[in-house]
């Protein structure tokens, strides 16, 4: 495995990004909604590399949590950490369906090729392992 995928250099990388101020909170996008299979979610936090490319690969997740949604929520800031050094990351839209406490994510990637890695890495590992048995889903595909 390439060392730049490991967790600890991720975390480094991510913690460097957000000490340095190279991540950008949208405050303009919170509470817009995006409508995904007929379900109108909304965004609750949006961040984008300083720095950002035109990402040619998205990666999309969809779960339900075992803690409460707004546990998850609040937890999702330190969580962070663990994919925004991940390479290749642009940008993420977090997402909550109101009506059942689904979450989602919709993150912009440099290339499919590193949007197919995150889909397999530890983080996602993590996301699946907190979710709720059959409520957890990912798709990636080109812009």
């Amino acid at each position: 495995m390439d060392m730049k995928y490991l967790s600890p250099i991720v975390v480094i990388k991510s913690l460097f990004l957000l000490i340095f101020g190279r991540v950008r909170f949208i405050k303009e996008s919170v509470e817009q909604k995006v409508t995904v299979n007929g379900q109108d979610y909304e965004i609750f936090r949006h961040t984008v590399l300083k720095k950002n490319k035109n990402p040619q690969g998205v990666f999309c997740v969809w779960f339900h949590t075992k803690m409460s949604t707004q546990k998850t929520i609040i937890l999702s800031y330190f969580t962070m950490i663990g994919f925004i050094g991940f390479p290749g990351w642009c940008s993420k839209k977090w997402l909550i369906y109101k009506k059942t406490g689904d979450l989602g994510g919709i993150y912009g990637f440099e290339t499919i090729e590193d949007a197919k890695k995150y889909q397999n890495s530890y983080a996602m590992k993590f996301s699946k392992w907190r979710s709720e048995k059959g409520k957890f889903n990912t798709c990636v595909f080109t812009k």
